[in-house]
Parts: structure tokens; C-alpha cells; sequence
């Protein structure tokens, strides 16, 4: 995963904003700006957003009347948002907007993806029900039958699959996560984006995604091997109460530490990754830039969105999950595994479908945002969506 990569702080050559096949601007447009491209307005020309005061605008002469032609310019708006410093409301109103606008893609693709990557454990659990090896009272957490002639190798298989089913979830859901960003930055320019065209411009960075999440993954595992030493070596040194003094100081430290790490290198990652071109590491240092003095109003949104996805997704979930509990009553004990099976799978696909989707447009709105407010970014995107709003040419 080493990669070399310039010094992303000097301007470096980001490719252009539209991926190969997306609509062109109108010929009337300036030139094509790109994601990376220094910040500025174009010569001349300036750009004054609601209760700025400009900095040319001579002083009120007496007797001047007021309610002349106005001395800025509104705040443009060509697609989903605003291109100004984004609200909480305008983080999640865009990112139903961009959902609402692309449905085919968005939701589409994510099922695609979801049922892709969990049809081969779901297959296999399928066809391990099928045979028996499931059937009987279940454990909702490890498929696992509680009869006691169940073989303990047959538990054991079903939570294998499990785990690789969740594992294969995970990356299915990083990948969304890119084909979203590259959606949601073109939705912000009000275009719109096949799936064709999304999976074209994002298909050569889907491995330096996967990247990204190994060292995130590898990031939490290092910081928790770290506090359970802390732990063992205290219970060695000085018994069970240093151990235990230990674990409530390490415990949450490891927390905070994990917070703090995945939100100022991690979250933002991949927004830079797919629409910057950027490596894995260098991708991680942009994320760590753009979240610099944001760290908690990033994780505050961040961590909004979690929960209120959270509620959504469980409660999108619970139909199937009765069903996969309740619905080996009203069939054959052979049968109740495959039901079990069939309805947990079922629900995740849908879960997931649904619900990363809005994760992924709130965080690339986040990664808009933080460019905006740290780089100008505004101003590039204005000229970059081929309609300059009205501007006073500077004497």
C-alpha cells in the first residue's frame, strides 16, 4: 500500500471534476475548473455573498438614496446545495435531494453491490439449511441450534459465514461509498450520473478504497491491542486491582483515541480519494488537513447521522428479524433454518441498500463543505457549473 505522491499542499494536478462521459458545461462556460485547482475568483470579477459587506463598495454618500442595484450577488445554487458554508439542514437536505434525484443509481447500485457481495455466503447458508445443518431453535446471534444434537462443527460454520458476510458487507458498503461521492459531487453541479458513468469514473480507485478501510481496521485493532497489554501487564505487576484500575483508564482512552484518529484520517478519505485521484496514505493527509480545527463539528454530524441511520436501518430491519425468529414456528423444523437464513440476508441487502446511501452523500457534502470553508471552494464550483451568477467587474 506504499505509495509515492507529491506534496499535496503546492497545487497539485487534480484531474477535472466530470468523469468520462459526463455532460460537458455549456460552451459559454469558462474554462473547466478541477476539484484541486488553486481556490480564487476569475480576474476581474468577484463574488459577494449575502451580508458581506465588499470591499470596493464606496462609503453611503449623504442624501444618496438607497435601493439601487444591488451590490452583491445571491448565492448560487445549481444543484443539490448551496454553494456556500453548509448547515446541518443542508448537510441532510442535500443528501435527499441527491437520493431523490437519482433513485436508479443511488438505491439501484446499492443493491446491486449489497446482493453481489452476500450472495456467495448467503448461498452457502442457504444451502446449509437446506440440509439441516441449521434447523431447530436458533441463536439470533450465531445461527447456531441450541438442540443438543446439534454438532458443534455445524454452530461453528454458520458464524464463520456470518462474520464473512458481515466483512463482505463492509466492503460492499466502502465501494457504494464511492460511487456515491462521485454522484453526489456531480449532483452538487446539478448533473446527473448514470451508473455507467459512476462505475466508469470510480471503478481504478475501488482498491485504494478497500486500502483505506484495511488501515482503518488495522488502526482500531493496533489501538486495542495497545490497551489490553496496558491491562494484562497491570494485572501482572499488581494483581487484579491495578488490572482493574487499569481497564477504566485505558478503556476509554482507547476510545477517545480511536474517535480521533478514524475522524480526522479516515472520514474524509474517501470524498479526496475518488475525487481528488489521490493514493491511500495521501488521501489520509488530505482528510486530516480539511478536518483540521473541524474535529467537532465534523464528528458531530458525523455522529448524528450515525444514530439517526442506526434507528432507521433497525427499524427497517425488524420486520425480517421477527420474521427470521418467529417464522421457523409456522413451517417444518427442517425448513426453519432456510427461513432463518433467507429472511436475515434478506434484511441486511435491504438495510444496507438503503440506509449507505445517505451516510455516504452526508459525508461527501462534509468533505464540500470543509473545502469550502477552508479553500474558497465556492468560487471554483460556481464557475466549474457553467453559470456565473451576476458580478461587478473591479476598477
Amino acid at each position: 500500500m506504499s505509495e509515492h505522491h507529491p506534496d499535496q499542499s503546492t497545487n497539485p494536478p487534480y484531474p477535472p471534476l466530470t468523469a468520462p462521459g459526463s455532460t460537458p458545461p455549456p460552451a459559454a462556460a469558462p474554462p473547466s475548473h478541477q476539484w484541486g485547482a488553486p481556490p480564487g475568483p476569475p480576474p476581474g470579477q468577484w463574488v459577494q455573498h449575502p451580508g458581506q459587506q465588499p470591499a470596493h463598495q464606496p462609503a453611503q454618500q449623504p442624501g444618496q438614496p438607497w435601493g439601487g442595484p444591488p451590490t452583491w450577488a445571491p448565492v448560487h445554487k445549481p444543484g443539490i446545495v448551496a454553494l456556500r458554508p453548509l448547515r446541518l439542514g443542508d448537510l441532510y437536505d442535500g443528501a435527499f435531494k441527491a437520493i431523490r434525484q437519482n433513485p436508479r443509481v443511488m438505491l439501484g447500485m446499492a443493491i446491486v453491490l449489497v446482493t453481489g457481495f452476500l450472495l456467495l455466503p448467503s448461498l452457502v447458508s442457504v444451502l446449509m439449511a437446506a440440509a439441516g445443518d441449521l434447523s431447530g431453535p436458533f441463536d439470533a446471534d450465531s445461527f447456531s441450534a441450541t438442540t443438543e444434537e446439534q454438532d458443534p462443527t455445524q454452530g461453528i460454520a454458520a458464524i464463520v459465514m456470518s462474520y464473512v458476510g458481515n466483512l463482505l458487507a463492509l466492503v460492499a458498503g466502502l465501494m457504494l461509498t464511492g460511487l456515491v461521492v462521485h454522484v453526489v459531487a456531480e449532483a452538487v453541479l446539478g448533473r446527473r450520473t448514470s451508473f455507467g458513468q459512476a462505475w466508469t469514473a470510480v471503478r481504478g480507485r475501488l482498491l485504494r478504497l478497500v486500502g483505506v478501510m484495511l488501515l482503518s481496521l488495522l488502526v482500531v485493532l493496533l489501538v486495542v491491542a495497545a490497551a489490553v497489554a496496558v491491562i494484562v501487564a497491570a494485572g501482572v505487576t499488581g494483581g487484579t486491582v491495578a488490572a482493574v484500575v487499569a481497564g477504566f483508564v485505558a478503556v476509554p482512552a482507547a476510545v477517545v483515541a480511536i474517535v480521533w484518529l478514524q475522524v480526522r484520517f479516515f472520514l474524509l478519505a474517501p470524498p479526496a480519494l475518488v475525487l481528488e485521484r489521490l493514493g491511500v496514505v495521501a488521501s489520509m493527509r488530505r482528510s486530516y488537513r480539511l478536518t483540521a480545527h473541524q474535529f467537532w463539528r465534523t464528528f458531530g454530524i458525523y455522529l448524528l447521522t450515525t444514530l439517526v441511520v442506526g434507528v432507521a436501518g433497525s427499524m427497517l430491519a425488524m420486520p425480517f428479524s421477527i420474521l427470521a425468529v418467529v417464522g421457523g414456528l409456522f413451517v417444518p423444523e427442517a425448513w426453519a433454518g432456510l427461513v432463518y437464513v433467507l429472511a436475515t440476508y434478506v434484511g441486511l441487502v435491504l438495510t444496507q441498500a438503503l440506509t449507505t446511501p445517505f451516510t455516504a452523500a452526508v459525508v461527501a457534502l462534509q468533505y464540500v463543505d470543509q473545502r469550502i470553508r477552508k479553500e474558497g471552494f465556492d468560487i471554483e464550483l460556481i464557475s466549474a457549473s457553467g453559470a456565473l451568477p451576476p458580478t461587478h467587474h473591479l476598477r
